[in-house]
């Protein structure tokens, strides 16, 4: 580029080249502006994209914590019944009308019972007992909507497109498996934008000031948790909302490295330490009682996995 000189010191006139290894050396006047709102512009998308991240985890959190109890009802064969007999029923110790009463259930009240009902009884989660029919005073208990989880779970599922929906991203396909992925893909996209505007450099430092902080030790050194390999992680760099890895053995899913905070992988998550001495799930402040159970925790862990 010739340049004529308007302010400074150097000589008047003379050529200068705009690049040197892939650093801008100049730019236009007008273009400090528009990088300043490319900045602001990538500031406001990433935080909305971050925020939407936080409340779609804890939808998904919510959904597979309701896929959970449903799997669990129907390997235990659990069902659940409501009291239909105004105002209330009564609860018995044995199979037996003159067994003594456990207690009452008022009408609409749910028990929940294991199998079928024996000769007109129901054997219920707690130990006690309950007469389906009376033969005198009719209908007690009604078998509850045996797909009554699934109200929930698709209440979660609509929640769950129509925030995504709110945010301009796509809801074909599996919600459930995919959302995460689409914000982050939706992140990666304003991250491309700024570097297209700003260069490599100032957009990594840009991304790196809107990404959540690290949390801090005692000692003033970034926290971790030891993953199912004992390797300390710390925040995440996949989502930018989770300040530290936090995960411990997980007896619904063995297999599962996730974190409980972001449920990124661990291998999401920055590298802190290796081979500290102490037992997956540790991290630096963990109590004597928290250290206890998990040490119990990975002793049931070790035998379901051993039955599996």
């Amino acid at each position: 580029l010739q340049y004529r000189l308007v302010s400074g010191s150097g000589p008047q006139t003379g050529w200068v080249s705009l690049t040197l290894k892939g650093k801008e050396l100049l730019i236009r006047e007008s273009a400090k502006n528009d990088a300043a709102g490319d900045k602001e512009s990538y500031a406001d998308t990433v935080s909305k994209l971050r925020n939407l991240y936080q409340d779609v985890v804890g939808i998904l959190k919510l959904l597979g914590e309701e896929r959970w109890q449903q799997r669990e009802h129907a390997q235990t064969n659990i069902r659940k019944w409501r009291c239909v007999f105004t105002p209330r029923m009564v609860l018995r110790t044995a199979m037996s009308a003159d067994a003594a009463i456990a207690r009452a259930v008022n009408f609409g009240e749910e028990i929940e019972a294991m199998g079928d009902p024996t000769n007109g009884w129901l054997t219920l989660t707690d130990g006690t007992f309950a007469l389906v029919a009376h033969e005198k005073l009719g209908t007690l208990l009604e078998l509850a909507n045996a797909g009554e989880q699934m109200p929930r779970i698709n209440e979660l599922l609509g929640q769950l497109k129509s925030t995504l929906l709110q945010s301009g991203l796509a809801v074909d396909g599996n919600l459930e498996a995919t959302a995460t992925d689409r914000i982050i893909a939706a992140m990666r996209d304003a991250d491309l934008q700024l570097r297209r505007h700003t260069g490599e450099s100032p957009a990594q430092e840009w991304a790196a000031n809107l990404s959540k902080k690290p949390d801090l030790t005692e000692d003033g050194s970034e926290m971790f948790t030891l993953d199912f390999l004992s390797v300390g992680r710390g925040q995440c760099l996949r989502c930018g909302t989770c300040s530290c890895y936090r995960w411990k053995y997980d007896l619904r899913d063995l297999r599962s490295t996730k974190c409980q905070r972001c449920l990124c992988q661990d291998k999401d998550h920055k590298v802190v330490c290796e081979e500290i001495g102490f037992q997956p799930g540790y991290y630096p402040g963990i109590s004597d009682e928290e250290m206890e159970a998990l040490e119990d925790l990975r002793c049931e862990f070790e035998m379901k996995a051993s039955w599996h």
